[in-house]
């Protein structure tokens, strides 16, 4: 099946955004957990138990959009990345 890729905007904007989880050990390619974050959160999600709900009742529309091989990312996968980035980007503004 061939994914439509309605979001190379944001991946564009976020793909570069350096990687630093352990290679062989990531369920989620980086730019999907943020493409479903924003997702979640203009759809209305003020928490990432809310994401995970989005990706959840959202699962089959976000499979045409993107690869999602392991599923939509949970809650531990998005509030671990997103908490492990703003610590590394608080102490680089320091």
């Amino acid at each position: 099946m061939q994914i439509i890729r309605p979001f190379q905007s944001l991946e564009a904007c976020f793909g570069d955004i350096p990687d630093r989880r352990v290679v062989g050990r990531c369920d989620h390619i980086l730019v999907e957990i943020i493409v479903v974050a924003i997702c979640g959160v203009l759809s209305g999600a003020e928490s990432w138990s809310e994401i995970e709900e989005f990706g959840e009742a959202k699962e089959a529309w976000l499979r045409q959009y993107l690869d999602c091989r392991r599923g939509y990312p949970r809650t531990t996968h998005l509030g671990g990345y997103f908490a492990c980035w703003m610590r590394r980007r608080f102490k680089n503004d320091l």
